[in-house]
């Protein structure tokens, strides 16, 4: 790399992967004609893996004047660049490429038209019966891979939702988010849909489908968990999800202590930490956790994404002892003990470097 003060030219010729990628996004937010040509330039002279990162800076400020530049690199010679450059032509519904994945999706629907339906839409869905010749210029893969859990036409399915808008889907059936995912859940192609959806949604999240995934989160068709989701979501967004479990435990009942414990240290990125409230009701309940059973986190990560407030009172080593449940039976088990004294040190590093800022951010204080 080089110098974060160095001319913007330098940065930008000298500069590692990680300071390009900056510089473009910042210039997509100011002048994104200019950034585009920028990459542009550059494209035939770098890796596929640098091609495929800075390509997916072109979200920022995205627009129809992109359309040629994301349809030349769907032919790129790297695949994970023509992913990211499909994956960005999804989020132009005028593009000629959505238009013909809206089209090809539009033919698997039907609007159910019987007495039943008279109350609300009823819409069927059905994957294509057999591969067009057509698709293999969208990147469309007639031939499923041996590896995949879904099934051949379940996987041409999955391929033509995950290149048509979110937006679409609410627009064209007149269902709002919770409604698809509930209606995709009763269908043959819960899988294919899921799969498709939450792709797209991680291109660009949309609060109305996170929430839809939170509250009625397909399990069994999606390997990821909810913290996927959570991720997408700003903090304050999150924190009800995890609230809600964290007051259902119970000394009976310790059930999904671990999937929010494991989603907060996800979902966290370094500097990052949830709510004071929040962290309390967690410190609150851990002991009940530990009496039952054992963090499937290290315990040290979790204590990185406690509110910073909480720091000064865990820093008494009594404080995290209580914590600990009676000693285990099982002499191969590692004592929690020494792992909470061990904790301590991270607890003390972090409360150094909050009070370093604070004192940085008030010199008078």
């Amino acid at each position: 790399g080089t110098a974060g003060d160095a001319p913007l030219e330098t940065r930008w010729s000298e500069g590692s992967l990680a300071q390009r990628v900056e510089l473009l996004r910042g210039e997509r937010r100011i002048d994104p004609a200019n950034a585009r040509e920028r990459l542009k330039t550059a494209l035939p002279e770098l890796p596929a893996k640098e091609r495929a990162e800075l390509a997916a800076v072109l979200i920022e400020g995205l627009s129809m004047q992109d359309e040629d530049l994301l349809v030349a690199l769907c032919k790129d010679r790297g695949a994970e660049v023509r992913q990211n450059a499909r994956a960005l032509l999804v989020q132009l519904p005028e593009s000629a490429t959505t238009q013909r994945a809206m089209t090809r999706m539009q033919a698997c629907l039907e609007k159910q038209s019987t007495l039943k339906s008279l109350l609300g839409a009823k819409w069927l869905i059905e994957a294509p019966q057999a591969a067009s010749d057509d698709w293999k210029a969208d990147g469309i893969e007639a031939e499923r891979p041996k590896h995949d859990s879904l099934g051949e036409r379940a996987w041409w399915l999955y391929q033509l939702a995950r290149q048509v808008p979110l937006a679409w889907w609410e627009s064209h059936t007149g269902m709002a988010p919770d409604a698809l995912l509930q209606w995709a859940r009763k269908s043959d192609w819960t899988e294919a849909l899921a799969r498709a959806w939450l792709e797209v949604l991680q291109i660009a999240p949309d609060a109305a489908w996170c929430q839809a995934f939170l509250d009625h989160w397909p399990a069994k068709a999606l390997r990821e968990t909810p913290a996927t989701v959570l991720a997408l979501l700003p903090p304050p967004e999150r924190e009800p999800y995890w609230t809600q479990t964290l007051q259902d435990i119970s000394a009976g009942k310790v059930t999904g202590f671990n999937d929010v414990a494991e989603q907060m240290v996800q979902a966290c990125p370094p500097g990052e930490h949830v709510s004071e409230p929040l962290s309390r009701l967690l410190l609150q309940k851990l002991p009940l956790f530990l009496s039952k059973t054992y963090l499937r986190v290290p315990l040290d990560e979790l204590c990185c994404v406690l509110h910073p407030a909480l720091l000064p009172a865990l820093l008494d080593p009594a404080a995290l002892a209580g914590l600990a449940p009676p000693p285990p039976e099982d002499d191969k088990i590692q004592s929690l003990d020494y792992v909470l004294r061990n904790s301590l040190q991270v607890i003390a590093a972090r409360h150094a470097f909050a009070t370093l800022a604070q004192t940085a951010a008030h010199p008078a204080a």
